[in-house]
């Protein structure tokens, strides 16, 4: 399989070293920085069967990733793209979870949440399903929601309360309530005054 990388070149090195002793995969070219002949050179001059972007590619003249996406997708709507967020954690997992959601209404699946080159080699050679991605956003959601509930257990264990010192029945009681007990008053109370 041919592919080209678009990377800022901190991954350059790593990313090559992880595929070279994989005889399925061909490094093209790699494109260091997004600028208004990227899109040409991926997609004419390189040609590849897949992308492989990174999130962090510096850009220049105002073209953005997402402007490569969708040239890429226009001129060659077979080429398979391969997106690598980076790192996921508490600080951008909002930002990971929207780009996800955007790159998905674009047909693109292959979303990594970390930097690992040997699961991005994995995932170049055996591609994820929008049910793969779909599944990994909502263990996020489910985390965050864990760590929410332990937070209000947390505040709610702190908090104390004062006896309350009733003279009548009421549901905050410790005492259980009788109701034959009651019964049985309101008997002679009506005996008592219908005197």
């Amino acid at each position: 399989m041919n592919i080209v990388l678009l990377a800022d070149k901190k991954y350059r090195k790593n990313f090559e070293n992880a595929v070279k002793n994989n005889p399925n995969i061909t490094v093209l070219g790699v494109e260091m920085i997004i600028r208004g002949n990227t899109m040409v050179r991926i997609c004419e001059h390189h040609n590849p069967h897949l992308l492989v972007v990174y999130n962090d590619v510096p850009e220049k003249e105002g073209i953005k990733i997402d402007d490569v996406i969708s040239f890429v997708q226009m001129k060659r709507p077979n080429m398979r793209i391969v997106y690598v967020f980076g790192t996921v954690n508490d600080n951008n997992k909002e930002q990971f979870t929207a780009t996800a959601e955007h790159l998905m209404t674009k047909g693109i699946f292959d979303i990594i949440a970390n930097n690992n080159e040997k699961e991005i080699t994995e995932i170049i050679e055996h591609p994820m399903s929008e049910n793969d991605i779909r599944t990994y956003l909502e263990s996020l959601n489910k985390i965050e929601i864990e760590e929410d509930t332990e937070e209000i257990i947390e505040e709610e264990s702190e908090l104390s309360y004062d006896e309350l010192n009733l003279d009548f029945p009421s549901v905050t009681s410790m005492q259980k309530f009788d109701i034959d007990k009651v019964q049985t008053m309101y008997i002679l109370r009506q005996r008592l005054f219908s005197w």
